[in-house]
């Protein structure tokens, strides 16, 4: 949706970063969804974030957390250091950690994506042969999944020539499905791929899509894409794997960034028009009888939401947690505590497994990160 400022390459990490959180130029779009819902006066639910996992990680540098049952995933690699080298799963029972994935020579493992806790033990992550530079932001890739309790591995896709950096997919887990977009230079587009993990058929969904980011819930899968011909407009959309029923999720206007979890949708809208960099935190609900709700004004954004609670980046650079409403209310948030000498990771985002929060957080030295799992405990 969103046409960025140039940014140097650096990794796949660092792409998916700036993407998300550079200031960038559109369109202007409605203000409200139909049957929307603004914050008004009202009681809502206090939050408490709850400490109760540090995983301390000397000398090395995580981005793409991942949390889903007892499990946390992340890449890593060397500390100060842009690559990132081995995709890592920590056991939260044992405090056991363990690589189940590494880069090739010369290349990088990046962008880890979990499943549902309830459905599913995998988690996938993007394989580039070569490490993308400036001089050469192009590399073979292929996707691949695994396993963290068999430990199988499977090839989900690969590419079939060089690609740059910022069109190298990211692979998408929930239900049954694995979902991605993959770049088709001659249109200078995504086509929107959906493998069946059951029966392993895999199909497009959607094609001449001018956006890569793919997420799904239970059999739904969402993206945002061009609505009409008129610039800066978007939507939200999305497509019942099973019966082929699509919708409108957002209204339409300069929408994009929407991430899926725990059968929600948050994205981001612009609310004024250039060169205003004004925009929205949205979230709603799969289900048929849930209303959009503006849950924050942020131009970083990055929501993601959890069992009746949504985790961003607020402007100033922290992280906020707060309960969503069932009705028309006030949206109080909490900012995560961060101790003392350590900055919020940028790098390695954050994820929410119900009412669970999994985030890290870096020392001004870069030498140190620790990964935490803290309970969102709603009053």
């Amino acid at each position: 949706m969103r046409t960025c400022k140039p940014w140097a390459i650096t990794s796949l990490a660092s792409l998916l970063v700036a993407a998300a959180v550079t200031a960038c130029d559109g369109g202007t779009p409605q203000s409200t969804s139909p049957g929307a819902t603004s914050p008004a006066a009202a009681a809502v639910r206090n939050v408490r974030i709850v400490p109760r996992t540090a995983i301390r990680r000397d000398r090395r540098s995580i981005s793409d957390v991942a949390l889903f049952g007892p499990y946390a995933a992340w890449a890593e690699g060397p500390a100060r250091s842009d690559s990132l080298t081995e995709v890592v799963v920590f056991d939260t029972r044992s405090g056991a950690s363990r690589v189940v994935a590494t880069a090739p020579p010369g290349g990088e493992v990046d962008a880890v994506r979990s499943g549902s806790a309830q459905t599913s033990t995998l988690i996938a992550y993007t394989v580039l042969e070569r490490f993308p530079t400036d001089a050469n932001p192009y590399s073979t890739w292929r996707l691949e999944a695994v396993d963290v309790v068999s430990g199988v591995k499977t090839v989900i896709a690969r590419s079939t020539q060089p690609d740059p950096a910022p069109t190298i997919p990211v692979a998408s887990l929930f239900g049954r499905w694995c979902a991605w977009a993959q770049y088709d230079a001659p249109t200078k587009s995504n086509t929107i791929v959906v493998e069946d993990l059951t029966t392993h058929a895999v199909h497009d969904v959607a094609k001449n899509v001018q956006s890569s980011a793919v997420g799904g819930d239970g059999d739904v899968l969402v993206y945002d894409d061009s609505v009409g011909s008129a610039v800066g407009q978007r939507a939200v959309l999305g497509v019942n794997l099973r019966t082929g029923q699509r919708k409108r999720i957002s209204a339409v206007g300069n929408v994009g960034e929407p991430a899926v979890a725990n059968g929600a949708v948050t994205w981001q809208q612009r609310t004024a028009p250039p060169p205003s960099n004004a925009q929205a935190e949205w979230y709603v609900r799969l289900d048929s009888q849930s209303t959009p709700v503006v849950i924050a004004n942020s131009q970083n954004g990055n929501a993601i939401a959890g069992r009746d609670v949504v985790a961003w980046l607020d402007d100033r650079g922290g992280l906020q947690v707060a309960s969503i409403p069932q009705r028309a209310a006030a949206v109080v948030a909490q900012a995560v505590p961060i101790d003392p000498g350590m900055v919020l990771s940028i790098a390695a985002r954050w994820h929410l497994d119900g009412d669970r929060l999994i985030w890290a957080s870096n020392d001004a030295s870069g030498n140190t990160t620790v990964v935490h799992i803290d309970d969102v405990v709603l009053g």
